[in-house]
């Protein structure tokens, strides 16, 4: 994922904690991820919501590491998302007894990860935060027990418990939750690892629920895909550079006779992309060119001219699309 600061505990977070040291249960309920900006006007401490909440996630895992915090595990999946947007925001939420669910903790990056839509690649990704809890001692999580995703960790621990006999698997139970059919029991090629790649596709039922087994990164990722996707493009009117349609475009302001700053919404993490455009030259017989005279992270610089580059001209119609820098 984006890199993130460590989060900041909310102003009700902190009257939850206050109370969870007093012996009131801290129970977490869900991570949730969005897309908004925070600017100068926006209080981590303040909010009672994510600025632009995009998703909500169930937590599977809660681990009180002893050093005043807590570790919440969950699963990043872009199931059933319709439209992507950048991971700029997480927020977790807890249960307090006199307001109900709050905002507990946030935290965000200014170099977020983009989330496609579901469709374009799949995304399925186990996850850690932490956040404080301090001396609490009565920390708990709503925990969604319908699909468990089991990190190499947690195979390799399942494997050699299923070895040496600590643990076995019943073959009958549970068997009506599968639709009348007995699981199977783990054999031991279930449990065989590869490196980098998923170790089981089969979904087995394990004491009585259904366990996932997966690496680390439960779909291995690279970040090919990515450099498939536009990272930016915009069709703007080259007399005044009203922008027409875009995305992940800001603004496009004209400097003077067809040269333009283009400025994007989500900066790139280097200037090493590229782009092409094209364009409504009418009346001119010679041709037309397009080319950028600097770039940086947050904007780029181009120009539109004459077939031999000698003239900028305004066109009327200008389209400019960026790949990579991500």
């Amino acid at each position: 994922m984006a890199d993130f600061n460590g989060t900041i505990l909310t102003d009700k977070g902190r009257n939850l904690l206050a109370k969870a040291l007093t012996g009131t249960e801290l129970k977490f309920t869900k991570v949730s991820l969005g897309d908004g900006v925070w600017d100068d006007s926006v209080s981590p401490e303040s909010l009672t919501d994510l600025v632009s909440k995009k998703m909500d996630l169930a937590i599977n895992a809660l681990d009180v590491t002893g050093d005043g915090t807590a570790r919440l595990r969950f699963v990043l999946t872009n199931t059933g998302l319709e439209e992507g947007f950048f991971t700029r925001e997480i927020g977790i939420y807890a249960d307090d007894p006199d307001d109900g669910e709050i905002l507990y903790a946030v935290t965000y990056s200014q170099n977020p990860d983009f989330i496609p839509s579901d469709g374009v690649v799949k995304i399925e990704n186990v996850t850690d935060i932490y956040t404080v809890v301090s001396n609490a001692q009565n920390v708990e999580a709503v925990i969604s027990d319908t699909v468990v995703i089991a990190t190499k960790d947690d195979v390799d621990t399942l494997k050699t418990d299923l070895e040496s006999g600590n643990i076995t698997v019943s073959t009958a139970n549970n068997a009506n939750n599968l639709g009348g059919e007995a699981p199977q029991a783990y054999a031991k090629a279930d449990l065989s690892t590869t490196e980098d790649s998923i170790v089981a596709t089969k979904v087995q039922n394990v004491t009585g629920i259904l366990v996932k087994l997966a690496t680390d990164e439960v779909v291995k990722q690279d970040d090919s895909w990515i450099k498939n996707q536009a990272t930016a493009w915009v069709v703007f009117d080259g007399t005044d550079g009203t922008v027409k349609d875009s995305y992940n475009i800001d603004s496009v302001v004209k400097n003077d006779t067809g040269r333009y700053t283009i400025n994007f919404e989500n900066e790139m993490s280097n200037t090493n992309y590229t782009f092409s455009g094209n364009g409504l030259n009418t009346g001119n017989t010679d041709g037309y060119s397009i080319a950028y005279t600097s770039k940086a992270t947050d904007s780029c610089d181009i120009v539109t001219a004459s077939g031999d580059g000698s003239s900028a001209q305004d066109w009327s119609g200008v389209t400019v699309i960026f790949f990579g820098g991500k």
